[in-house]
């Protein structure tokens, strides 16, 4: 059944969607007016296709118009805007070139439906950006279609109601506040201009306004005329009115108060809002059109306003806006539209609703527009017949006394807080206009009484200035002829109010920053106002005449004599803007001002100057300024009398200002100058002058007198230099430049003079004239010559260091400019000065300028410094310590020598001061403290500029390679890092790398040892130094051989096997599988690459990031071999073969001698590692000849091994033996020569271990004693244990390292080789069978104990050590570092790892060395690895020894007799336990320590000892926690041990200074101890807290008495938050894991929680189960922890409560841990169980200490206790009774 179609409502066709929308009702009513205005218009403009027509509804065929025009139509504004957009875009686009796919015919009537909308409803809406996109739209639409919309405009200004107007909405639009708005009317605008004819979009714009203003009386009446929907369906339901037809009133207001009743609070905040900005856009438009549309002749605005009082309908509106809005709108009709208010026809009803407003404003910010308003309605009135007095008409205009009476209430009251800037200017104009004086008098004090009331400093002197100048215009008015006997009262008083400004000016207290403008505008009003009056004369016939006299004799003088504090500073600035004044205008002086200030100069000023005080600086210059406005001829009858004054009375004040008081100092040079300035006569200028130099020469801080002088002097009066120049200045200025000489070569006050070198300077520049305020010279040139003297007369400080030098910054200065006037060879001797000592002074830009203007000085200078570089450089150092800082300054010096010569093309100056020279390089390698000299020189001269080196490549290329090779033996350093020094300068040239032949300088090389080795008798110290070089070179030119690989084993890592602790090793070169292997720990394992993995590894002290492919599972390839095959072989590499064994091993070998042979090995470990041995076989062959000599040198090592009379060459031969297989002292360490040469050496282990086992041979001693004999046999098995150590010598091998570690000569090598020997021999066991290393226990224990004990007896002096490079600024050049502090780190990496992977060795070794390191924690360099060792060995290596083995010292001894002393047996046993225990796990040393602390107090200023207190406490705590762990009782026992000596007090009194108690990363704090961290010191800060935290954690009881009793009261806060955010919780969780991993619990079953901070315990017993809560406080242990067992069922009260008090007691006073307390617990209900009854002291079965149960029962009560509970009791009560019974004790032991 198909259902029956719904009929429209309206039986017509589909209107289509946009008749359902929100606005439908009005829809509706737009429609029929529609219709009924087609019937009235018949000649209107059409389109081809028909007339246009505004549209309610869209009925185009376009669907997504349709469904725009649907979204238009929705309330929300970000939907209509966005809608809008889319219309344009997809209609309408804004480029009109833009095509679009819109026919014209939907372009139109889209147009239709859109105008509609547009006019009725998107105009009016509340949302900018609806509006702004509408009109946007709306344009865009003009410009497609234009006739059609012209149509429709023009259609549309023929509809009588308000929206009909769209031209007058666009015209209003233009004056929005919204920018983008504003903008956007402006453009349609536009655009219509060029369509409309301007008389009719007059006439139209009219219509708009006039209509609005209409409309305008309220929100709900212009919502009406607008016909605007709201929400509410049928609100304003009536249709407007035709205009021409009123409502009647009392018809209508019943209707609208109906329409307003039924809108909600939304809506009426909707209208209010629309029509406070449409009325306000409105007032603002008629503004705009007055301005641009003025009456003329031929039109006036009467002619276009039907109603024109519309136009200030708003004046009396009850919102400011409105009324502020009108007031401007008011103001331009009478500037522009005049007509609308002088109409002779009717009176404007304007003139008394301005008087009727100016009475009933109160808004301050309407008032200045109002009074601008009143101020223009008058003046509108200048060109009607009878002028301006016609304003005051009261029949046609204003009441001029209602007028003065209303302005005058409005006055009085400061215009209710107005912005007085902006509305009194206003005032004097008005006044202007008033026909009275007593009028004018009425305004002006009313205005005068408003400065009180005003809101801030600024409106106040606003209104006093506007008083001034009203006062001002009243007084200077001329008479009528018919009013010259005006009343003279009236006239004083308005003379008083003048006076009454200035006295309120001069009497202003400090100006705000605010204000400062309105200040100047009352002091610039005041100064011109009183020249003004003080040019007044006779012929002048004004008010002022009658009071002239009163005013200037009278009134001001006496008000001038009153002035006091910042009224003499205001009057100063008076009296310069009355010179300034004069100066500019120039108006006559009648002198009634001068004479006024003169009197009140000898009446005030003088005697205050003259009475020998100290005035103050506005007294100054109040004087100053007096005398500029009257002459001193004028003020002084006589001339001398004024010199004489000046004499006596002004130049002996500079002595009496206090130091730093310049701004007094300069008033009075001020002053001082004024007077100089005003006397003619010369000599007595001159004279006053000497004296004033005279007077400064006495005082103590002349410099800053004289400074300050001559700065006011040449600034203020520049005429005045030339009475300067006198002999007193010159003696003055050597004064100056003596102590300026001095205080630069006074290094003891370096940073403390550089304030007073800056007054200096100022001086000398003042009177060299080579300062910014003078270029004229003050002093004579005898004068300049002394400086040169004294400067010339002290010796060379070189700048880097040092102060500026002043003087010669200043000399150098006045050359520059004044050349002529210095002799020549003192100019040279600057330039040579300013040159050796560069620093802060040097100024390169000023020397090549002096050097520029003379060229026979240029010639000289170049000649002298290059000569003295020279000389320097071929010099032999005197102190090596002092050679690094004077190659430094060498080098500073020839860089500024070579900038100097820069710009010079001629001149090579390495050439010059001899740097290229072959012979001197030569000549310094036969002196190594030359070498290191100059090595020093040409690398900082070249890190200053690498400019220079290409002076060095323009040698020839033979030449230039011969002159690299000696420069490169010269740097070689030798000790440390051999070629350290070669690769940094071959960095510093690598801008001429290209230049450089590595091989041909590798073969100037060989050609300089082959001269060498031929050689009866060589320069060992040359030729060590050579060979570094060939062996630095050959490894610039060629990579290490590595053995070849010739099949494939399991050597590669499975990513996917790999753990989190694994130890690999890890390919240090990525490129090259069988480099070099580093041990590594597995970090961390990344998995956010799925399913490829990288890791985080530790690499000693070192972490780094790889993949699986970069990790090995061996320490070395176990797959290579020596390789054999010689293809694809570097033909050089064999040349060089040739070349090294030919020309310097071989004639080495023939030779003979130790020296020669050593170079020879050197020479075989280069040719090995490089080369391998890859040439010709055969007899004959190098290869052969090699071979031969290596063999020799195996043959002569077993000999010397196997024959005890070769004892003697034995070193020797194990020396070149570990040299060839790599372990070489001059060349690079190569790895591989041993499976390179598949070298053999278990003959020699055979020959060594047989020597050892013949106990009659003392060969082990012998190894013991000779410290080059134990150290070759530590290189030999670095050497060689990683491939040949197996299961047949790994004790031999062993036990060889255990006595050559043993050798007593320790230095920083003999640790090194230990360390490095049993990292080698530790690799080499890798591959091992169990069985076989645990051959080597025993001797790896013993030599780890060996090398710690030679750590810990090591006298580490590192202030030995002389750094060189100090002042490298390049970070690509590598330091020089102290071999001791790389000792250190190899040691904490060693002993790191040996923790991680041997840790029982570790301990051993502490255990055997306890002694030494605890002596050794002593030195800061090695604190923090002896440190973790004493830690580690505490924490693992159980009780040092047992009761009986207790050695107590002697200290300790008289310590417990002292404790013991009276006490009863029980007692004395109790404390003698306690100390016994103490021994038996606290190293003696460390038990003294503590027993001292109390008799030697620690110095909280030491951070040393600060840190070496902490660390033995942190000790203390790690053997507390130990012994704690291995027995609680141990806990108890020490606890006492330590409360006795007070030791947490000592603790916290001295940690406590340091500690950090804001919350932080704890993390950091545990790792500050670590051996992780690389840093030798120790954060004192982080020291403190750890120390702090671990002693509350493992001490809580010792702590929370601390807390309790001798904690400071500042601190108390502060450890209650440490403990609450960082202590507790941390160690609650700590707690929590050591019973979760706790093997002692047995049936007892245990659960806690950090969050709630509670940890039950549940113990099933006898089939009854015990619960027990422990509730741990966030503060714990400062607050007690309670104990809750009444969960346990069928336990009585009397148990559970002694449960809870035994727990509570062991947690809360005797320092025992939760795990304890539980324990104790469990051991009590099981002896409970048992029948034993707990001891009613403490509650417990078991004693704390002694785990005894009761022992001693009282005879009365029968009730047993333990003896040391009982004992406690009658100490504490003063009793000798039962604690139950009470009854005297009377007991019996039990067993």
């Amino acid at each position: 059944m198909v259902k029956a179609k719904r009929p429209n409502a309206g039986g017509g066709e589909f209107t289509g969607f946009a008749a359902f929308a929100s606005h439908t009702s009005t829809a509706a009513a737009a429609v029929q007016r529609a219709k009924e205005k087609e019937k009235k218009s018949s000649s209107l403009p059409q389109t081809s296709k028909g007339k246009v027509r505004p549209n309610p509804l869209y009925t185009g065929n376009d669907t997504q118009l349709s469904q725009i025009f649907k979204r238009i139509a929705k309330k929300d504004p970000i939907t209509k805007s966005r809608a809008l957009t889319e219309l344009s875009n997809y209609a309408f686009p804004n480029n009109t070139a833009t095509s679009t796919s819109v026919v014209k015919s939907e372009q139109i009537t889209s147009l239709s439906h859109y105008f509609y909308l547009f006019s009725i409803k998107l105009l009016m809406d509340n949302n900018a950006s609806v509006r702004i996109e509408a009109v946007k739209t709306f344009t865009n639409m003009l410009q497609h279609v234009p006739k059609a919309a012209l149509a429709l405009m023009e259609y549309n200004v023929q509809d009588e109601t308000i929206q009909g107007n769209v031209i007058g909405w666009i015209y209003s639009l233009q004056q929005s506040q919204t920018g983008e708005e504003k903008k956007c009317a402006q453009n349609c605008w536009k655009y219509l201009m060029d369509k409309f004819q301007s008389k009719d979009v007059q006439k139209w714009v009219v219509l708009h306004l006039e209509e609005i203003l209409k409309n305008s009386s309220r929100a709900v009446t212009l919502t009406e005329a607008l016909s605007i929907r709201t929400m509410t369906q049928n609100t304003f339901s009536q249709p407007q009115q035709k205009q021409g037809k009123k409502k009647d009133k009392k018809q209508s207001q019943p209707q609208a108060s109906a329409s307003a009743s039924s809108v909600s609070e939304a809506e009426k905040e909707e209208m209010e809002e629309r029509f406070e900005r449409v009325i306000l856009c409105t007032l603002r438009s008629c503004c705009t059109f007055l301005q641009e549309n003025p009456d003329t002749t031929d039109s006036k605005h009467l002619d276009r306003w039907d109603q024109p009082s519309l136009l200030w309908k708003h004046i009396a509106s009850l919102k400011s806006s409105f009324r502020r809005s009108t007031y401007e709108v008011v103001s331009y009709i009478a500037q522009f539209a005049t007509s609308l208010l002088h109409n002779d026809e009717k009176k404007s009803n304007l003139p008394s609703m301005m008087l009727n407003i100016l009475a009933s404003e109160k808004d301050q910010a309407n008032f200045p527009p109002l009074l601008e308003m009143i101020l223009l309605y008058i003046m509108s009135f200048k060109n009607v017949d009878g002028g301006i007095a016609k304003a005051w008409d009261d029949k046609m205009a204003l009441n001029q006394k209602q007028f003065c009476k209303n302005l005058g209430k409005v006055l009085k009251r400061a215009c209710y807080g107005a912005n007085a800037p902006l509305w009194a200017p206003t005032i004097l104009p008005i006044l202007a206009t008033l026909g009275s004086i007593e009028g004018q008098e009425q305004l002006l004090s009313s205005l005068w009484s408003g400065r009180t009331v005003a809101v801030g400093q600024a409106d106040s002197m606003s209104i006093v200035s506007a008083v001034a100048e009203c006062a001002m215009f009243i007084l200077v008015q001329k008479l009528q002829l018919d009013s010259e006997n005006e009343n003279e009262v009236i006239t004083k008083e308005i003379g008083q109010q003048f006076l009454d400004c200035v006295e309120y000016f001069l009497m202003l207290d400090t100006i705000g920053s605010a204000a400062m403008k309105a200040y100047q505008a009352l002091c610039t009003t005041i100064v011109r106002d009183l020249c003004k009056l003080d040019s007044l004369g006779e012929d002048m016939n004004c008010r002022f005449l009658a009071i002239r006299d009163w005013f200037w004799s009278e009134g001001l003088h006496a008000m001038l004599g009153n002035l006091g504090g910042n009224g003499i500073s205001r009057l100063t600035e008076l009296l310069t803007g009355v010179q300034k004044f004069r100066e500019k205008n120039s108006p006559n002086d009648t002198g009634f001002l001068k004479d006024t200030l003169k009197a009140f100069f000898h009446s005030i000023v003088c005697p205050n100057i003259s009475n020998g005080e100290t005035p103050k600086k506005p007294e100054l210059s109040l004087t100053s300024t007096i005398l500029k406005n009257c002459s001193l001829e004028y003020l002084f009858n006589d001339i001398e009398a004024a010199e004489t004054w000046c004499e006596s009375s002004v130049i002996p004040l500079i002595l009496t200002v206090e130091e730093g008081k310049f701004s007094i100092l300069n008033a009075q040079f001020e002053l001082v100058f004024t007077i100089i300035s005003e006397i003619s006569d010369v000599d007595a200028k001159k004279r006053l002058w000497k004296t004033v130099v005279s007077t400064v020469l006495e005082s103590n801080q002349k410099l800053d007198i004289m400074t300050a002088g001559l700065k006011v002097i040449l600034t203020k009066f520049p005429e005045a230099k030339s009475i300067i120049i006198c002999d007193e200045l010159d003696s003055f200025a050597i004064i100056i430049a003596t102590d300026a000489e001095k205080h630069y070569n006074d290094h003891s006050k370096f940073k403390s003079e550089e304030e007073i070198l800056d007054k200096e300077f100022v001086f000398l520049q003042l009177v060299s004239g080579v300062n910014r305020l003078s270029s004229q010279r003050l002093i004579s040139l005898e004068c300049l010559t002394e400086w040169v003297n004294i400067m010339l007369g002290h010796p060379i400080e070189y700048g880097i260091f040092t102060n500026r030098h002043i003087l010669l910054e200043v000399l150098l200065s006045f050359v520059k400019t004044s050349s002529e006037d210095v002799r020549e060879a003192s100019i040279l001797q600057l330039l040579l000065r300013s040159w050796q000592e560069g620093g802060k002074s040097w100024d390169p830009s000023t020397m090549n300028e002096i050097l520029s203007q003379k060229n026979h000085i240029y010639t000289q200078f170049i000649e002298q410094s290059s000569i003295t570089l020279q000389n320097e450089m071929i010099l032999d150092p005197v102190d090596r310590s002092y050679v690094d800082f004077d190659s430094y300054l060498w080098a500073c010096r020839a860089a500024r020598f070579m900038e100097l010569l820069r710009s010079d093309a001629i001149i090579d100056p390495l050439e010059l001061i001899g740097m290229k020279s072959i012979s001197m390089w030569k000549a310094a390698t036969h002196s190594p403290a030359r070498c290191e000299k100059l090595y020093l020189l040409l690398l900082y001269m070249l890190e200053k500029d690498p400019d220079h080196i290409e002076l060095v490549s323009s040698l020839k290329a033979d030449e230039f390679h011969n002159w690299l090779a000696h420069v490169l033996i010269v740097a070689v350093k030798m000790d440390g890092e051999n070629s350290t020094r070669c690769r940094n300068l071959l960095h510093l040239f690598s801008d001429i790398a290209k230049k450089i032949d590595l091989e041909a300088c590798l073969n100037k090389a060989v050609e300089i040892l082959s001269v060498e080795v031929k050689n009866d008798s060589i320069d060992v110290s040359f030729t060590n130094r050579g060979i570094v070089v060939l062996d630095f070179l050959v490894g610039h030119l060629f990579s290490k051989l590595t053995p070849k690989l010739l099949e494939k084993v399991d050597d590669d890592v499975d990513q996917s096997e790999v753990k989190e602790g694994d130890e690999l090793w890890y390919v240090s070169d990525g490129q090259n599988e069988n480099s070099d292997r580093l041990r590594c720990t597995i970090m961390k394992i990344h998995t956010d690459d799925f399913p490829n993995l990288y890791f985080t590894v530790s690499i000693g002290d070192k972490s780094k990031q790889t993949i699986a492919a970069r990790l090995k599972k061996h320490a070395f390839n176990p797959s290579m071999k020596m390789q054999e095959q010689a293809e694809n072989i570097d033909p050089t590499l064999l040349r060089l073969e040739d070349v090294l064994a030919s020309k310097l091993i071989q004639p080495c070998i023939q030779s003979g001698g130790n020296d020669k042979k050593k170079i020879a090995s050197e020479l075989l470990n280069t040719l090995i590692s490089f080369c391998g041995l890859r040439g010709k076989k055969g007899i004959g062959s190098t290869r052969f000849e090699v071979y031969q000599i290596i063999s020799k040198f195996e043959r002569d090592l077993l000999e010397s091994v196997t024959n005890s009379e070769a004892l003697a060459d034995l070193c020797s031969n194990f020396q070149y033996m570990v040299t060839l297989l790599g372990r070489s002292s001059l060349t690079s360490t190569s790895h591989h020569n041993v499976p390179l040469l598949d070298f053999d050496c278990s003959s020699i282990y055979s020959a060594l271990e047989e020597r050892l086992r013949n106990q009659e041979d003392g060969f082990q001693d012998e190894i013991e004693k000779q410290s080059e004999l134990s150290s070759s046999i530590l290189k030999f098995l670095s050497v060689l244990a990683s491939t040949s150590m197996d299961e047949s010598n790994i004790s031999i091998c062993w036990e060889l390292l255990d006595i050559s570690s043993r050798s007593g000569h320790r230095t920083p090598t003999s640790i090194t080789e230990i360390i490095l020997a049993i990292e080698k021999m530790n690799d080499a066991m890798e591959k091992l069978p169990l069985s076989a290393k645990a051959l080597a226990i025993n001797s790896k224990e013993s030599s780890i104990s060996n090398l710690i004990k030679a750590f810990c007896q090591w006298n580490f002096e590192s202030d030995k050590f002389i750094a060189v490079g100090d002042f490298i600024a390049d970070e690509e050049l590598l330091p020089e570092q102290d071999p001791n502090i790389n000792v250190l780190d190899t040691f904490r990496i060693f002993i790191q790892n040996e923790i991680k992977n041997s840790q029982n060795a570790v301990v051993y070794s502490a255990r055997e060395n306890t002694n030494l390191l605890f002596e050794g924690l002593s030195s800061p360099s090695k604190r923090r690895s002896i440190f973790n060792i004493l830690s580690i060995a505490a924490k693992n290596g159980g009780e040092l020894c047992s009761n009986d083995d207790v050695d107590l010292a002697e200290s300790t001894e008289d310590l417990l007799n002292e404790w013991i002393d009276g006490l009863e047996d029980e007692e004395a046993a109790e404390i003698e336990d306690d100390i016994y225990v103490t021994a038996q796990w606290l190293p003696t040393d460390l038990m003294n320590e503590l027993e001292s602390w109390k008799n030697i107090p620690i110095d909280p200023t030491n951070e040393n000892q600060i840190a070496l207190c902490l660390l033995r406490w942190n000790l203390c705590l790690d053997y507390f926690e130990a012994a704690g762990k291995a027995d609680m009782r141990n806990r108890a026992h020490i606890s006492s041990y330590i409360e006795k000596l007070g030791s947490v007090n000592e603790m916290f009194s001295v940690a406590s200074q340091f500690c950090e108690w804001t919350d932080q990363d704890l993390s950091h704090l545990f790792d500050s101890t670590s051996m992780n961290v690389s840093d030798l010191d120790f954060d004192i800060s982080k020291l403190s807290t750890l120390s702090i935290f671990r002693s509350i954690e493992l001490m809580p009881t010792l702590c929370k008495t601390w807390w309790s009793d001798d904690c400071p009261k500042a601190l108390r806060n502060d450890v209650s938050k440490f403990v609450e955010t960082m202590v507790a919780p941390e160690t609650l969780k700590r707690e929590l894991l050591r019973i979760e991993q706790s093997s002692s619990l047995g049936e007892l079953e245990v659960n806690g929680s950090c969050i709630s901070r509670e940890v039950v315990a549940n113990y099933i017993q006898d089939e009854c189960k015990l619960s027990v809560v422990i509730k741990i406080p966030p503060s714990f242990p400062l607050r007690n922890a309670q104990v809750d067992c009444q969960r346990t069922l069928g336990i009585s009260e009397k148990r559970w409560r002694f449960w809870s008090l035994l727990i509570m007691r062991m947690l809360n006073s005797q320092d025992g841990s939760v795990l304890d307390a539980l324990l104790l617990w469990k051991q009590n209900v099981d002896k409970e169980f048992e029948g034993v009854e707990p001891c009613p002291v403490c509650y417990s079965v078991l004693c704390v200490k002694t785990h005894a149960m009761p022992n001693l029962e009282c005879k009365t009560c029968n009730n047993r206790f333990h003896s040391g509970c009982l004992y406690k009791w009658f100490s504490s009560s003063g009793k000798n009774q039962c604690v139950l019974c009470q009854q005297p004790w009377s007991g019996t032991k039990v067993a």
